[in-house]
């Protein structure tokens, strides 16, 4: 991967800490370790997010209000289709264009119409990959890149610890109602409990945060994080989930990202905190094995090494022959429109009114968080008193 030494990285937006984003931020950093002069697009860029691309020196252009000053890079590395049709439009110069598909449910995750004419089509889960196929994408150009971590995540493992389970981490940001109810029986049994996520603490998740804690309830990219550090993780969020993550149940969870998919399985708090107490100790004993699986499968530089041994075997794109497809011109011309109204929503929320009401919002989401017993009281006692004002 010397022979590069330029990526341009897209993504729809940099905001949250959630998904393609922190994706982005860890794919940036990567390269800027091998000394790559790394550059980001994006629709969408603020804080809090904001913050950690700036203190590792990304950076980062918003392409909705200024093009890209430099139009010639070795590698494009690009998430969501509207932002690589949307930069396409600048007489950009490239070699390689890699296109990252995160989701196989999120339409914004669907590949460019000329998918086939790119370099490679990353695809963050098999059950991506299937569906990847069934849109028309040629298998050959498919390639498995998993939610991915740095080799220090690694090094936290400790093999020889004693379980207990006395702290446990719910990271989330969309609890559901049953995760919120077991979490007081936790406390009632003076299991330390702390949420992370939208409207709680919320702020990047980091190995040496997680750490920390006996064990994790989550989903998704945070189960990568639990695997590599050896902590056992409880797979549970909006969509349900199969529970413990042990060596029997791994790899159909692999293949759904951990999402809580398949199945969707949604129990009561009673049974998830009965499943949380009871089986701690037998998924403990598999925490080894699946630090190794991690290790193995999660290496971040290891799996970017892959991917760049497989694009060094293919031929170069040409950006004229795709441009002149009067298909993937009509492609890029209608995503037009749609940029327009992404930058038409961002003067908006950019407004000191926006963002005056987002604030007041987002306070009172901390102090009456959604789904808890307070919220609903006030709730409540607000529905009353507008039946009260509307009969006098």
């Amino acid at each position: 991967m010397d022979n590069y030494k330029s990526i341009l990285i897209t993504n729809h937006h940099l905001k949250n800490f959630a998904g393609s984003e922190l994706t982005t931020l860890e794919l940036s950093k990567f390269f800027l370790s091998r000394e790559y002069e790394v550059t980001v697009a994006t629709f969408i860029y603020d804080y809090p997010l904001k913050k950690y691309f700036d203190e590792n020196n990304v950076k980062v252009i918003n392409v909705l209000e200024k093009e890209l000053d430099n139009k010639n890079y070795d590698i494009i590395w690009s998430h969501h289709s509207p932002v690589l049709y949307h930069i396409l439009n600048q007489n950009l110069k490239t070699k390689k264009i890699i296109y990252s598909s995160l989701s196989s449910y999120e339409p914004l995750e669907l590949p460019p119409i000329f998918i086939n004419d790119l370099s490679l089509c990353l695809a963050n889960s098999k059950a991506i990959k299937n569906k990847l196929i069934k849109l028309g994408v040629d298998e050959k150009n498919i390639y498995y890149f998993p939610n991915s971590l740095s080799k220090n995540c690694f090094n936290y493992f400790e093999n020889n610890t004693t379980p207990k389970l006395q702290k446990i981490a719910i990271i989330s940001n969309h609890i559901p109602k049953e995760i919120i109810e077991t979490i007081d029986l936790l406390r009632k049994n003076s299991i330390k409990t702390d949420i992370l996520g939208m409207n709680y603490k919320y702020d990047l998740i980091t190995c040496d945060k997680l750490i920390k804690y006996d064990a994790i309830i989550s989903i998704g990219r945070t189960v990568y994080f639990a695997l590599a550090l050896g902590i056992p993780v409880y797979c549970y969020d909006h969509f349900g989930g199969p529970g413990w993550i042990n060596k029997d149940n791994l790899d159909i969870n692999e293949y759904y990202t951990f999402s809580g998919r398949p199945e969707e399985r949604k129990i009561e708090s009673e049974m998830i905190f009965k499943e949380v107490i009871n089986n701690f100790l037998t998924t403990w004993e598999d925490r080894e094995y699946l630090h190794n699986i991690a290790l193995e499968r999660y290496d971040l530089e290891k799996n970017i090494l892959n991917i760049f041994m497989k694009i060094e075997q293919t031929e170069d794109v040409n950006l004229n022959v795709i441009l002149e497809n009067k298909i993937n011109l009509l492609s890029i011309e209608h995503n037009k429109y749609y940029a327009r109204e992404i930058n038409t929503l961002n003067s908006i929320y950019n407004s000191h009114g926006w963002k005056f009401l987002s604030k007041y919002y987002r306070i009172i989401d901390f102090l009456l968080p959604k789904n808890t017993k307070r919220r609903k009281i006030i709730e409540s006692m607000l529905i009353k008193l507008k039946i009260f004002k509307n009969n006098k």
